[in-house]
Formats: structure tokens, C-alpha cells, sequence
């Protein structure tokens, strides 16, 4: 139903917004040798830029007629379908820029932009969410608890899936594709929502509709399991001397000894006395 789809969203996009802020935190650490110097700045541009994404699509959404609770096919629901489909692809495209950016181009300025319109499309979700709650006949406390709930739930298991899974597993490029498709589930919500209110009764039951997402959700995993396994390193070497096939030589340059002590030049008189010592007895 609209409750259960606004509840999806609001895990996925926090789960993708979080993925993203952890790669994009990871390449920055890589190419720059370091990232506690900046990991303020550039968590403050996120943050910002949620909240400048929140405050500009709930500025949209209040220019809406009101919504009627008992038809989805008023003009408020369609404009809230066209607002949500807008910024999916807006976010997924966001996606696709950052992973077909030269490599020499990411400077400094280049990751706080990506930061800052990482978080304007990610934070949108939240209002469009609630909009779709409210839309249900929701209460505004519980729809706050409940998009809450699943906004941290999403952004944690986000952490794990792209901190432990996707970026060892797939690497930085082949990471965004999969935080896409969690963004782009979210695109037949909004196919559906265009139909008649009749239509309402011929769409699947709940269970049915949790169940075609667990199994999504599971062909995904199992898909990054096995492209994973033929990517994940193979076992040491008996050998210790040996390195492993896949990994990178470093030549490290031999250390110099340092240099013998100098010793103290003899002064003429300790050698003449010296050698008067050294004269035998008569």
C-alpha cells in the first residue's frame, strides 16, 4: 500500500545516501593520503545539503492543493508522483556523474560538491515520504516515527552493505550501479500511483508485495556474492617469501649503514712520546 511504499523509500534513500557519503569518504582518503583533516567540512556540506534538499522539496510540496484521502488520482497525488519521479532520476543521475568523472579531476572542491548534491537529492526523500503518508491518512506524530524508524534502519544497514560488502566486493565504480537500483525500486510506486482508484482493488496484497521485495533484495545479494567470490583474493602462499597473485609489489630501497666514526688524529708530541716508550732498554 502508499504507507508501506513511502516507508520503502525512506529506508532505501538512506541507505543510499549514507553508501554514497562513505565512498565518496573512502576515494577522497585514498587519492588524498588523508581525510581527518577535512571529514568536518565535507560531513557539514552533506549536512547541509539535507537540509537545503528537505526545505526545498517541502516548499514544493506545500504548493500542492489538499490532498483527498480517499482518491489517489487527485491533481496533489499527481504532482507528489511527478516531484518523486523527478528526483530519482535527478539522484540517479547523480550516480552516474560521479562514476564517469576523470579521475584527475577529483580535487578538493570536486568532493565537496559531490558531498553537497549528494545530500540535496538525498535529503527530499523525508518530505516526499510524508507526503505519501499523509496522503495515506496517517497521523503526522506516527508518520514522524515511522519515516524516522526507517531512515536510521536504512542508513544502517547502508553502512554495513557498502562499508563490508559492495566496496570490498565490487570496488568504487561498480558500488553506484548498486545504490542505484535501491533509488530506482522506488520508480513503479510512482507508475502505480497513476492509476484509477479502482485499480486499487485489483493490485497485490501486502505480503505479496513484501515478498516480491525480500526476493529482490535476495537476487541482488546473491549477485554480489558471486561476482564477489570471483574477485575475492585467493589464499596466502605456503611459501612466506612468496607474496600473492594479486598482489602489489613495492620495491623498497635498501637501508644505508651509517658511516664508521672518525677517530682522533694523533698530535705529533703523542706520537714522539709514544715512540720513546716504545725505544728498548739498554
Amino acid at each position: 500500500d502508499a504507507a508501506s511504499a513511502a516507508t520503502w523509500m525512506a529506508g532505501t534513500a538512506g541507505a543510499a545516501g549514507i553508501g554514497l557519503s562513505i565512498l565518496l569518504m573512502h576515494v577522497y582518503q585514498t587519492r588524498h593520503g588523508s581525510l581527518y583533516l577535512h571529514v568536518g567540512l565535507l560531513s557539514a556540506l552533506y549536512m547541509a545539503g539535507l537540509a537545503a534538499g528537505a526545505a526545498g522539496l517541502a516548499a514544493l510540496l506545500a504548493r500542492r492543493s489538499p490532498p483527498n484521502h480517499a482518491d489517489c488520482a487527485t491533481p496533489s497525488s499527481r504532482q507528489t508522483t511527478v516531484l518523486q519521479g523527478t528526483l530519482i532520476l535527478a539522484h540517479t543521475a547523480l550516480l552516474a556523474l560521479i562514476g564517469c568523472w576523470p579521475e584527475h579531476a577529483w580535487h578538493p572542491a570536486a568532493f565537496g560538491v559531490a558531498f553537497l548534491l549528494g545530500g540535496l537529492c538525498a535529503g527530499g526523500y523525508f518530505p516526499l515520504a510524508a507526503a505519501r503518508l499523509a496522503e495515506a491518512g496517517i497521523e503526522t506524530g506516527r508518520a514522524g516515527g515511522r519515516l524516522e524508524t526507517a531512515d536510521h534502519l536504512g542508513a544502517a544497514a547502508g553502512s554495513l552493505l557498502a562499508g563490508l560488502l559492495l566496496l570490498p566486493l565490487l570496488g568504487n565504480r561498480a558500488t553506484l550501479p548498486a545504490l542505484a537500483l535501491l533509488l530506482l525500486a522506488n520508480l513503479p510506486v510512482p507508475a502505480l500511483r497513476r492509476a484509477p482508484a479502482g485499480a486499487a482493488a485489483a493490485a497485490p496484497p501486502s505480503p505479496v508485495v513484501w515478498l516480491r521485495r525480500l526476493g529482490y533484495f535476495l537476487a541482488g545479494a546473491g549477485l554480489t556474492v558471486l561476482i564477489g567470490y570471483r574477485h575475492w583474493p585467493g589464499p596466502l602462499p605456503a611459501d612466506p617469501a612468496a607474496p600473492p597473485s594479486d598482489a602489489t609489489t613495492v620495491a623498497v630501497p635498501t637501508p644505508v649503514p651509517p658511516p664508521a666514526p672518525m677517530s682522533d688524529p694523533e698530535t705529533p708530541a703523542a706520537a714522539d712520546i709514544r715512540a720513546a716508550d716504545d725505544t728498548p732498554d739498554e
